[in-house]
């Protein structure tokens, strides 16, 4: 697969940035991994992501979200090391980790709209706000 630089500059770093610099939770996002994984994919996707990053983060308004990128990058880097080794397992594992924390944040999302939303379904801009940690 072909890496598309300003796609994932407008999928992925856009929306992270303009979600307060939060880094998706899927890696396969993040890292635009593709299924089935095998290690010469996953070392190509590392390094032109990777690459894509130090690019972006000479221009001001990705430089936080890219400091957060490469910061959580650290963490996973062993991860990344073992698959490009030949050892997809560890990998494996995270991504099934990050895809069910991101689920279960997707549901407690979903309650906090739908609790105050009532019966009939509909929020007040106010609890929009409050929802999204605005002050009203």
């Amino acid at each position: 697969m072909v890496f598309d630089e300003q796609r994932y500059v407008r999928e992925v770093l856009e929306p992270a940035r303009a979600a307060g610099n939060q880094p998706p939770d899927d890696l396969r996002v993040r890292y635009a991994l593709v299924e089935p994984l095998n290690s010469r994919e996953v070392a190509e996707s590392l390094k032109r992501v990777r690459m894509c990053w130090r690019k972006s983060r000479g221009q001001l308004r990705f430089r936080r979200l890219i400091d957060r990128l490469e910061g959580d990058h650290l963490r996973l880097a062993p991860l990344f090391e073992r698959a490009v080794l030949g050892d997809l397992a560890p990998l494996r594992a995270e991504l099934t980790t990050t895809a069910d924390r991101a689920g279960r944040r997707r549901e407690e999302l979903r309650t906090r709209l739908l609790d105050p939303a009532g019966e009939m379904r509909t929020l007040a801009p106010g609890d929009l706000r409050e929802i999204g940690g605005e002050a009203a």
